[in-house]
């Protein structure tokens, strides 16, 4: 690879289990637990309005079509529809609220902390990283990281909702349900077989990120060097194989 070859190099990394980077991640994000409590609160209440306003909705259409519809009953759900609407869209804007008020400073800190850290490494560190890769790590990797406790709310108000309809899927229909939930641990076992493969690909495209972005950084930075002995074209040939490489990993 020439001029990017070490931007593309595998280096040796310490291997965590799921355990230790599960405690150090509740850790890193134990100081905004109000806000991510308040941003999951409010996704449930989400929740809630997206499992009961289709009921709403059932019950104002079996009453309109009755010989005798009960409209003082109908008007109500309707009423009670339009709040649920509201509810649900006073939550969602809360919940932008709440992550606003977490994401920027969770970012600040994490951020400080890496560049601290960075500050403190001896000359042989960044002989063996790239500038390029550690600058994608301090930018893109902790972008992705402060989103992961949005990513296990709205994996809490999916909850909700799953558990919300197989209790009316039951009361409408208990062998439907049952049906239904003898798929859950079929859907289980294929998550967990994924979470692997899932694993590899996220980690082949947070490194294919890093070696473009490293490499755009060498390139701008020898660029006085590569025109002084005529290798743009080659140099551009590099990067686009760099380039190539992180499409590749982005489309799986």
């Amino acid at each position: 690879m020439g001029l990017f070859r070490s931007s593309m190099r595998q280096e040796d990394e310490r291997q965590y289990k799921d355990r230790e980077l599960f405690k150090r991640f509740i850790d890193r994000i134990a100081p905004y637990r109000k806000n991510i409590m308040l941003i999951a609160l409010f996704i449930v209440f989400q929740a809630i309005a997206a499992i009961t306003a289709p009921l709403l909705v059932g019950f104002v259409t079996d009453e309109l079509i009755r010989a005798t519809p009960r409209y003082v009953l109908t008007i109500i759900a309707s009423v009670g529809f339009l709040l649920l609407y509201l509810l649900n869209w006073g939550a969602f804007s809360m919940q932008q609220v709440q992550s606003g008020k977490y994401v920027p400073y969770f970012l600040e800190d994490l951020r400080l902390d890496l560049f601290t850290k960075l500050q403190e490494q001896d000359m042989t560190f960044f002989d063996e990283h790239m500038s390029g890769k550690l600058n994608s790590i301090v930018v893109n990797d902790t972008l992705d990281f402060s989103n992961t406790a949005v990513l296990i709310s709205n994996t809490v108000g999916s909850l909700v909702i799953g558990v919300g309809t197989l209790g009316i899927l039951f009361y409408f229909n208990y062998i439907l349900a049952l049906i239904t939930l003898a798929a859950i641990p079929v859907l289980f076992l294929l998550m967990f077989a994924l979470r692997n493969l899932a694993k590899r690909v996220s980690k082949s495209y947070r490194e294919a990120i890093g070696s473009v972005n490293s490499a755009m950084v060498e390139a701008i930075e020898g660029i006085q060097i590569s025109k002084s002995f005529g290798q743009e074209i080659n140099v551009a040939h590099q990067f686009e194989e760099i380039n190539e490489n992180y499409f590749r990993a982005w489309m799986r």
